[in-house]
């Protein structure tokens, strides 16, 4: 007679208990992928908008006239926006433009020359 050979019962409990402690180790995890997730949302939706203001800066100042009157654009939602002008010895030449969100990580610096 041909025996057949199966798992013990003994080896089928210890399968399901590594399997069990692989789970939970998995499982305890998945917080802090979804704060992670949500995180990486927020700070890529801050950049976008971040992105959108300063090309609205940029299509704001495209003359002469516009770039010295120094008007921006309302900042986004719980973003700050200020206007200084980096050169002492020639002012008037450029202007950067910092937007700091309410975040607190969040500060976004570009600077714009005059235009010609």
């Amino acid at each position: 007679m041909k025996s057949c050979r199966g798992f013990t019962l003994i080896e089928m409990l210890v399968a399901i208990a590594l399997l069990s402690i692989i789970g939970m180790a998995l499982i305890s995890f998945l917080p802090t992928i979804v704060t992670l997730n949500r995180n990486s949302t927020q700070d890529q939706e801050i950049t976008v908008a971040a992105k959108q203001f300063f090309e609205e800066v940029r299509r704001d100042w495209a003359t002469p006239t516009t770039f010295e009157a120094g008007t921006i654009p309302n900042p986004p939602e719980g973003c700050s926006a200020s206007i200084q002008d980096p050169d002492s010895g020639a002012p008037g030449i450029r202007k950067r433009v910092t937007l700091a969100c309410d975040d607190g990580a969040s500060s976004f610096v570009a600077e714009f020359g005059r235009p010609s």
